[in-house]
Order: structure tokens, then C-alpha cells, then sequence
């Protein structure tokens, strides 16, 4: 249950919440006022870490918000996030308890912020909805209103948290009242949220300055469309290099790709995240190892408990066996997996969530891509809509 919000507590975290957006570049275009005694539930695109604290500050109620609960596991987040509205969730599974928290805060009267793509984006674009989602938001009885986060990939892209300095601000795309949708058909309703929340920074055409843009793109890309390489990536500067056969290409302040090599064909980001799919997708697997990642850290990232380290050292990935120092997982019993932040990989078996937290330039997306390969529980139950092959 989420922890109920004192009076002091809604004042301090507006007053730190106004602090943080200066310092993140934000600023609050759009507002939405919420009249007296109104309820609303905020549904936004998401595009950094930052985005409930950038949401929250966009409308005049104190809004709970639905977050993934490996969050509660270090003495900061169990201390700090319930007072901050917190509503805890396990990634990538339909979660009872979180449901049953916010019927209860809309009940009273309350208000909350649900990010219904449940993932931050990788490339620009839009990640699956549930189809279920329309009939939840009928049981809150609230004033849906749905905000985009402009310029958000643009200065805080998922492979960096570094800025790249851009335009971010709010964009209010849409307000339906109770009594305007709640006759409405779910099918509809749910193809309205989809079109307003569907926003894309490359659209946009703005610039993001920085001289590093690159910086720590092989989060993203770990297979050289030139050669087939796989994590041969390297970057620097506005540069991902390979390796392996020289392939260089540049990440350009207008969020696109260019290369002088004519063996490089994409231009979005989207294109060569999607040519990766497909390359795993095809891939051939064997009795051989598939991945390998130095210097990794396994750890349990249960909420409401202190995470505790498991394994260090190296990892490797076969057809059976993710191993991390002398630690072994059945890769049968993964239940659901999913990059989290730049450069961890959170999974789940049975009742357990664990983490596993890689160097600065670790790729946790191909392990999730492979996981939806090889005979997992998230494969065979068909539990991953975010990185299905």
C-alpha cells in the first residue's frame, strides 16, 4: 500500500520538485487545473527518469505515482519514494496489489500519474499499451488527462543520462471528463490515449547540442550492420565506432544517424534497433556462448527489503545458462526481463526480482532480445510485450 502523504511532506516535494526541474532543463508549458474536488489520472509518454517529477509539477494535485518496485530495495527508495506517492509494481507482470492501491487512492478521492508504456523509450517508438488499460481508468471515475514530455529523448536518451541540451517542456494533448468516456467503447478509448500520448523528438526537428552525443550508444547497439559483429561498438565523442571493420557513425544533433561509409544504410536510430531484432530473430543458437559482459554485479532488488550482492565478475549467456562468477540461473525459469536505467538488467523468477549491473558501456538490451529467443517462462508465456521478437 502506498504510504499516505502528510500536508509538510506535499510542500517539501513541491519545493524540491521546482528546484529539480531548473536544474533539468524542464519547463512547464502546459498546465492542467484541476478544479475543487476534482480527481484526475495524469497518463504521459516516457522518455527519462526523470519524467514523475517532470509530470508532477504540470498539474495543481498532488498525484501518486504507479513505479516499478525494485526502486524500494536501497535505504534511499524505501525512505524517500512511499513519501513521494510511490505506487510500487512488479515490471512487466500484471500486478494485483498495485491495482488495488490505486482504486483505493481514487475512491478517497485521490489523484494519479500512470506512464502507460511502462518503458522508457529506446528509439523512438511508441512501446505496446495494454488492452486493458481503458477499463482500468473507468473504475477511477477520474478526469483523464494526457500530457507529452517534449524534447525528452532529445537531452536525457536512454543510453545516457548525460544531457544533451535541447528544448524539454510539457505539452497538454488531451482532457476527457468521466462522463465523455465512460460510455465509450474500451476499443476507442484506448486508441485515443494511444494517438496522444505517440510522440516522437525526431518529428520535432529541434537541435540537442553536446559534444558528446554518442556517449554510450553500444547501450543500445551491439551488432555492427556492416560486418555482424557483435558488441565490437565502441563510442566516443559523437562517434560509435566498430571495432572490428572501422564502420564509424556519427549521431547528429537532430537525433539522426549518418555515415561516409555507403555499407551503412540507416538514418533513425528505430531503423537499426529494429535490423537488431531481427538479427537475434535469426540468429543460430548452438551449445556455444552466446554473450559475455566483464566485470558484472548480481544482486536481489526485492521492495521494502536491502538489496543484497550475489556474484561478481564475469557473465556469460548459453542456450541453458546465465552465469555470473560461480552463480548459475536456469535461464527456464525467467519469468520477465527488462532493461532498467543505461546499463542494468532487472529479471524476475518465481517471487524474487534481481538485478544485474554492468560497466559503463554494458548492453543489457541484447540479454532481454535473447531472453524472448530461447526457452524462457517470459518466451513460452508470451509475457514480454516490450521486446518480443
Amino acid at each position: 500500500m502506498s504510504k499516505k502523504i502528510r500536508i509538510h511532506d506535499r510542500f517539501i516535494i513541491r519545493f524540491i520538485g521546482g528546484l529539480f526541474l531548473i536544474l533539468k532543463g524542464f519547463r512547464v508549458k502546459d498546465r492542467y487545473k484541476a478544479a475543487k474536488g476534482e480527481k484526475i489520472v495524469v497518463l504521459s509518454n516516457h522518455t527519462t527518469d526523470f519524467d514523475p517529477m517532470f509530470v508532477r509539477k504540470c498539474t495543481n494535485r498532488f498525484c501518486y505515482t504507479l513505479a516499478t518496485d525494485n526502486i524500494l530495495s536501497s535505504r534511499i527508495g524505501r525512505f524517500f519514494l512511499p513519501r513521494l506517492g510511490a505506487i510500487p509494481k512488479r515490471k512487466g507482470v500484471t500486478d494485483i496489489n498495485s491495482v488495488k492501491t490505486m482504486m483505493s487512492i481514487a475512491s478517497k478521492g485521490g489523484s494519479i500519474t500512470i506512464f502507460p508504456e511502462g518503458n522508457r523509450s529506446y528509439c523512438l517508438s511508441q512501446y505496446y499499451l495494454s488492452e486493458d488499460l481503458a477499463a482500468l481508468l473507468k473504475k477511477f471515475q477520474s478526469t483523464i488527462v494526457i500530457f507529452n514530455i517534449i524534447g525528452g529523448f532529445g537531452n536525457y536518451p536512454r543510453f545516457s543520462k548525460k544531457r544533451r541540451k535541447g528544448p524539454l517542456y510539457s505539452k497538454l494533448r488531451k482532457v476527457l471528463k468521466y462522463e465523455e468516456y465512460k460510455d465509450m467503447p474500451n476499443e476507442e478509448l484506448n486508441r485515443i490515449i494511444a494517438t496522444n500520448l505517440e510522440y516522437f523528438d525526431l518529428e520535432r526537428q529541434y537541435k540537442y547540442k553536446s559534444k558528446r552525443k554518442a556517449e554510450y550508444l553500444e547501450r543500445m547497439f551491439f551488432v555492427c550492420p556492416k560486418c555482424g559483429a557483435i558488441s565490437s561498438l565502441h563510442s566516443k565523442g559523437n562517434i560509435l565506432k566498430c571495432d572490428k571493420c572501422g564502420l564509424e557513425v556519427k549521431y547528429n544533433e537532430d537525433l539522426t544517424l549518418s555515415s561516409s561509409d555507403p555499407a551503412f544504410k540507416f538514418k533513425e536510430l528505430s531503423e537499426w534497433y529494429f535490423y537488431q531484432k531481427d538479427f537475434v530473430k535469426n540468429m543460430s543458437i548452438g551449445d556455444e556462448v552466446i554473450f559475455t559482459d566483464e566485470d558484472v554485479t548480481l544482486s536481489t532488488v526485492n521492495p521494502y527489503v536491502l538489496s543484497k550482492d550475489l556474484a561478481k565478475g564475469k557473465m556469460t549467456l548459453t542456450k541453458d545458462t546465465l552465469q555470473i562468477g560461480e552463480y548459475k540461473i536456469d535461464i527456464r525459469d525467467i519469468l520477465i526481463a527488462s532493461p532498467v536505467s543505461g546499463r542494468k538488467l532487472i529479471f524476475t523468477i518465481e517471487k524474487d526480482n534481481y538485478r544485474i549491473k554492468g560497466n559503463m558501456r554494458f548492453n543489457a538490451l541484447k540479454y532481454v532480445l535473447m531472453f524472448n529467443k530461447l526457452d524462457t517462462k517470459m518466451k513460452l508465456e508470451k509475457r514480454d510485450n516490450y521486446y518480443t521478437l
